[in-house]
């Protein structure tokens, strides 16, 4: 009767540590990296160094997915012949109801992002930035690299024919298109797809080959970020901050700091995934399924960066194909991250608690959904789980009392 006794005072502890992390992550403080950066902070943050382009550019993807060739590197080449529609701005403005997204057209890139629905703190309506240039460094990048042909890496310029994206009420989405042209006639549009109520972007390079010769390349997708002070957990526990790969065979592998500096990693994954994640939040590239990408890190001048890369793939003089790939960009929230891809979840890490913690969760956050109240919630679950050991406790007092 004592280990029926010591179960349930086990399982109250439990309850008790999903409400405090939920409540942390309601209205607890947020790392020093969430202060978020005036526009003009961000374009000067924006401005690579003379030089700088170079060095950063060439040496970060890796060979196509499938193959061991050498990759050519990444071009910053801006392209030529500009559209009589393209804005003069330097930066194009994206909100939905959950994103806030700011894409520079040097580079086109996601290196703004902030969560409209979560904010610094509950007396800070400021929203919480995820993806930012700023100290610390944490930014979503894309590009395609050819195989002896122009092509569009993370430095290059693109072009925009508005400055501005906002989702209306009665739309569902919203496309942002970015273009970039080649002198021998090959243009690429890199097209930005958000959804309402949905931290997933959708980004397509659609390649169209006006050339007379076919073009050949593929598409590579990173996560760069600098390090950090790991914020403090529950009990003053440090939480992870550092990058995650998923692989159907060998499941969730975290790939720290430390490990990027010992050794450049490079892996062949089908189905799989990366992320980097830090406390209560991540960003992830979910690549499409049953396609074979090369997973790589790289360390450059103190920044980390995690990416795959995809098969070569060839466009005919005349044709147009496209590559696809998705960015999340949001908070650890169970649900969102099930609907991803396979594992995703597993960046919520109660630890060696998983298998009774995850069950707790569920039915504390399906209570909520019900009466839409935490503290009411947590007293429910409670009396729930009572009730499921009413007889075993009635029949350990009654022990007790002989």
């Amino acid at each position: 009767m004592d280990n029926q006794r010591l179960f349930l005072l086990v399982a109250l502890a439990l309850v008790m540590l999903l409400v405090w992390t939920t409540w942390q992550q309601d209205y607890g403080p947020r790392q020093a990296e969430t202060t978020a950066p005036t526009q003009e902070e961000q374009a000067d943050a924006a401005a690579p160094e003379p030089g700088a382009a170079d060095d950063r550019a060439a040496d970060d993807p890796a060979s196509p997915g499938g193959r061991e060739d050498d990759a050519p590197g990444a071009s910053d080449d801006t392209g030529a012949g500009a559209d009589s529609e393209a804005i003069m701005a330097d930066t194009v403005r994206v909100t939905t109801d959950v994103l806030d997204i700011e894409i520079p057209l040097a580079g086109g890139n996601i290196r703004h992002a902030a969560l409209l629905e979560h904010t610094l703190a509950v007396d800070d309506d400021t929203p919480f930035q995820l993806l930012g240039n700023t100290d610390p460094l944490f930014v979503a990048q894309s590009g395609l690299i050819g195989d002896d042909v122009e092509a569009p890496g993370h430095m290059a310029e693109w072009e925009a024919v508005a400055e501005r994206y906002t989702l209306e009420d009665d739309a569902d989405q919203i496309e942002v298109p970015l273009r970039w042209r080649s002198e021998s006639g090959v243009t690429i549009t890199r097209r930005y797809l958000f959804e309402r109520d949905s931290y997933l972007v959708r980004v397509v390079h659609e390649v169209e080959n006006a050339s007379d010769a076919d073009w050949r390349g593929y598409q590579y997708s990173q996560l760069r970020r600098t390090t950090e002070t790991e914020g403090p957990g529950f009990l003053g526990a440090a939480s992870y901050t550092g990058g995650v790969l998923y692989s159907p065979e060998e499941k969730y592998q975290k790939i720290s700091f430390g490990d990027m500096d010992s050794e450049d990693i490079s892996l062949d994954i089908a189905d799989g995934w990366l992320a980097m994640i830090q406390h209560y939040f991540l960003a992830a590239w979910v690549p499409p399924r049953d396609q074979e990408l090369r997973y790589y890190s790289r360390v450059s001048r103190g920044e980390y960066i995690l990416g795959h890369s995809s098969p070569w793939q060839s466009v005919a003089a005349g044709d147009t194909q496209a590559f696809e790939n998705r960015l999340f960009i949001g908070p650890k929230e169970q649900d969102r991250l099930d609907a991803v891809a396979a594992g995703l979840e597993l960046t919520v890490d109660y630890g060696w608690l998983t298998i009774i913690s995850k069950p707790l969760f569920v039915a504390l956050d399906w209570i909520h959904d019900v009466v839409g109240n935490w503290g009411w919630s947590i007293i429910l679950l409670t009396l729930g789980i009572k009730l499921v050991f009413y007889k075993l406790s009635e029949t350990s007092y009654r022990s007790m009392a002989r």
